[in-house]
């Protein structure tokens, strides 16, 4: 069973579960991966700006830091609007952009 993942149509109340009890126990699960991606994203960069090639990227990570800190404050105040939503979302894209990490991998030999 996979974890549940919160979206912009649960935000607008399409899917999250119906009751009270469901709903909050899907936003306490956001919130709480939330503060592990925030978590980690510190760690990254921390770990970008020892890394010559990899400090161009603090800027970009701080910047979803911050939108991620700020969208989970607006999520928890019902206050979050699906603009808001989107763009942290495409702040996470834009990196992957950067880092190239949108390719496809090398064909590898199978053994």
């Amino acid at each position: 069973m996979g974890v549940p993942t919160l979206s912009v149509q649960a935000l607008q109340g399409r899917s999250i579960p119906e009751g009270r009890e469901r709903r909050t126990k899907a936003l306490i699960k956001a919130g709480l991966a939330t503060a592990a991606i925030v978590k980690l994203l510190s760690n990254a960069s921390k770990n970008a700006a020892r890394r010559p090639t990899l400090c161009k990227y603090v800027p970009n990570i701080n910047n979803i830091k911050s939108s991620l800190s700020t969208l989970a404050g607006k999520v928890k105040d019902g206050t979050a609007s699906p603009n808001e939503i989107d763009g942290t979302s495409n702040l996470f894209g834009q990196l992957k952009n950067a880092t190239g990490f949108t390719r496809r991998p090398a064909h590898r030999c199978r053994d």
